[in-house]
């Protein structure tokens, strides 16, 4: 019996154990991502295999905490932190078993007590919901939904009632049920709402044991310290500092902290800083460029150069651009289809449109598309590279520099600069003189073009890198010095991306944890989508213009 718990409490099996998770939950994640949320359910997080593996992780916890007994005062970070593992998979075991989840369609005036549940059909709800209101806002300057509020009316069986609303990141929560905005239709001059609804009684045991985990840590933490500190005050002697690992670490976080240096032309300098409407906000030409040529090319930069001087240029000469092999394929399967040689990452616009393969291989991904099928292979890359077009088109037109607000609507569209005057010095002359009513204040396009340039989130990983490195060489060495920079590391890591959040959060006007980050563009809004096509306009396609580089 002895031997049996010592094998299930083994370090050894919980390492593979644990290796074979992240091994799992990494393949849910590209299954997911390439097929779709139901597919990942079924092959890998509720598949045998993977509930064994957990089952697995769980006696083994339990087997190391038995195995350990009397735990004594110094094992109660340790208890804590396995036990807080066990409570975590108690509460996953019961959101399996026990969690509903389903839609609520209202029309306006409509009330209901019942939701459309996927496993078990109608579920009854111990209260209705009436809808006595439903609005949309839109992105400025688009007519892209920003947020869906449902004004709701719950009614108790005992006739008691209350008035709440329902928005994005604002639901409603009764009697153990949650209601989130999902959706909204509209239909013959009436509108209806959807909303998602969940019962999921598994979900507080999951917070409490996350909150046990925190402790556990950090009762381990403080147990470590205390224990190595008396260590070292019974020690005669202390072992002498080595300067190495101290000036490696420090060389390291200088690295990192280093920030990339910009062109000195100050005509660059202020087309950074123009103000431009795209993707329904006002941010700095900065964020576009870095943002459009990212997209289109696959890589931060294109030959070296500055993000802006790449994707202005694409708009100051349309011609050329159309012409350059910038346009990053995706996959070996587009560039055989668009006729250019094995091996090519990258082809020019006008190749891509003008061949025939490309164009139907992007058609049948939107049919599939149409009939919910998911796109893999040749026509998920067919997918992503007709949405780098569309981007890049939209330079080509030179429709996608809008620095001019209209007068009088702060949400309204704003404008492009006429074509004969659309190039950098007269951009650069705009950037630099009377700033025009609707543009925002200075320091806010200069905050934001300061976060670009920073990019803390890499400097955070790399600041976080070294101090792991760090850790690991003062791991079997008595040295205050690596273990004050192992936590400095740490500490600056944290700090950067904390930092990196606050300006987000600045910049965004919201906490960017929510349902639509800033920085991320659509080509295809969801109000053209359902019934028009974002393509990139093709010769020969009846009703799209030319792209001829003689119609410019």
């Amino acid at each position: 019996m002895k031997k049996l718990l010592s094998t299930l409490a083994s370090l050894k099996l919980a390492v593979i154990l644990l290796v074979l998770l992240l091994l799992g939950l990494a393949a849910g994640t590209i299954v997911e991502s390439s097929s779709g949320v139901a597919v990942a359910g079924r092959q890998v997080y509720y598949a045998w295999w993977f509930i064994a593996l957990q089952a697995a992780f769980a006696a083994n916890v339990l087997a190391s905490i038995v195995a350990f007994f009397p735990w004594g005062r110094s094992r109660i970070g340790f208890l804590t932190a396995h036990g807080a593992l066990l409570v975590i998979l108690a509460g996953a075991v019961t959101s399996w078993f026990f969690k509903v989840e389903g839609q609520l369609q209202l029309w306006k005036g409509e009330s209901g007590d019942a939701i459309a549940s996927p496993d078990s059909g109608r579920v009854a709800l111990p209260f209705t919901v009436k809808l006595d209101d439903f609005r949309v806002d839109h992105y400025p300057g688009t007519m892209r939904p920003s947020n869906f509020r449902s004004d709701v009316e719950v009614i108790e069986p005992s006739g008691a009632r209350f008035k709440t609303a329902i928005w994005m990141n604002h639901e409603l929560e009764h009697q153990g049920w949650r209601f989130f905005q999902s959706s909204y239709r509209q239909e013959d001059g009436r509108v209806a709402t959807v909303l998602s609804v969940s019962k999921d009684p598994g979900q507080p045991i999951v917070f409490l044991g996350y909150g046990l985990l925190v402790a556990g840590m950090c009762i381990v933490l403080g147990t470590r310290i205390s224990q190595t500190r008396a260590r070292r005050e019974r020690e005669a002697a202390a072992a002498k500092e080595s300067g190495i690992g101290k000036a490696a670490a420090l060389g390291a976080l200088a690295l990192a902290f280093a920030l990339p240096a910009h062109a000195a032309d100050p005509a660059l300098e202020a087309l950074r800083r123009l103000p431009v409407q795209h993707d329904g906000r006002v941010m700095p030409l900065d964020t576009l460029a870095r943002e459009a040529v990212w997209t289109v090319t696959g890589q931060r930069s294109w030959d070296g150069a500055d993000p802006v001087s790449t994707a202005t240029s694409w708009a100051f000469d349309p011609p050329v651009a159309s012409s350059a092999p910038v346009v990053a394929l995706g996959s070996s399967e587009i560039a055989a289809a668009a006729g250019l040689p094995a091996g090519a990452s990258h082809g020019s616009f006008l190749q891509i449109v003008n061949s025939r393969p490309v164009l139907q291989l992007m058609d049948q991904a939107h049919r599939a598309a149409e009939a919910n099928v998911p796109r893999q292979g040749a026509l998920a890359a067919a997918e992503k590279l007709e949405a780098r077009l569309v981007l890049f088109q939209q330079f080509l037109q030179r429709e996608i520099l809008r620095p001019l607000p209209p007068a009088g609507d702060v949400n309204g569209r704003w404008s492009p600069v006429p074509a004969p005057l659309l190039d950098a010095r007269n951009l650069a002359a705009l950037a630099t003189g009377a700033r025009p009513a609707g543009w925002p204040e200075a320091s806010g396009i200069e905050r934001e073009v300061t976060y670009n340039a920073v990019r803390p989130t890499r400097i955070a990983w790399i600041v976080l890198a070294a101090a792991l490195a760090v850790s690991i060489l003062a791991w079997n060495r008595r040295s205050k010095v690596l273990d004050g920079l192992a936590a400095a590391g740490l500490a600056g890591g944290f700090a950067v991306m904390s930092w990196g959040i606050a300006m987000r959060w600045q910049i965004a006007g919201r906490i960017p944890a929510s349902n639509r980050s800033p920085w991320r563009s659509r080509t295809c809004s969801p109000s053209t989508a359902s019934s028009t096509r974002c393509r990139p306009c093709c010769p020969g396609r009846p009703g799209s213009p030319s792209t001829s580089p003689s119609s410019w």
